[in-house]
């Protein structure tokens, strides 16, 4: 399964260039934040081409997810993260965090990240996997602490190859 994330930035006129990027990477799991263009014209415009989606079910307006899987159960759902279960086994987690521009509240910000986190161990506890995909836009510096921290998210740069692909 290949997966994309996005953040569109309120872009009314992309699902062009979104529909050529999911054709010719078989994309299966589509997360994108600041979607703001007409959702069925991009449904439309893959279908055309013999690829169907469907537009998932969200409470979020900052994220709106798409895909061509039918069996997805959602377990948080807020403004600022989804975590679903993908075909009983899989977790993926679309994170869209406030921009520093417009929220200079670190506290706040890491307080979302911990609950984050929170929610995805509870996920993994239940399913007893650690089968996760976290994606998304952080809005911070990759060296940023909240993604770094042990406390937090952990993230270490790794320029080695892991399960077929190379990550940098």
């Amino acid at each position: 399964m290949k997966y994309l994330f996005w953040n569109t930035h309120k872009n009314n006129d992309i699902n062009d260039v979104l529909s050529e990027l999911i054709v010719e990477n078989d994309i299966s799991m589509v997360c994108l934040a600041e979607y703001t263009a007409q959702a069925d014209e991009l449904i439309n415009k893959l279908s055309v081409q013999k690829v169907y989606i469907q537009k998932y079910g969200s409470c979020s307006e900052r994220i709106k997810m798409f895909g061509k899987t039918e069996n997805i159960q959602y377990r948080t759902d807020s403004d600022h993260a989804i975590i679903c279960i993908i075909n009983d086994k899989d977790i993926l987690c679309c994170v869209h965090l406030n921009s520093k521009i417009y929220s200079e509240h670190e506290e706040h910000r890491e307080i979302l990240i911990e609950q984050i986190i929170k929610d995805i161990q509870e996920v993994e506890n239940e399913l007893k996997t650690e089968n996760t995909l976290v994606v998304g836009d952080f809005n911070i510096n990759p060296y940023n602490s909240s993604l770094i921290n042990a406390r937090y998210f952990h993230g270490i740069r790794n320029s080695t190859r892991e399960r077929g692909g190379y990550t940098e």
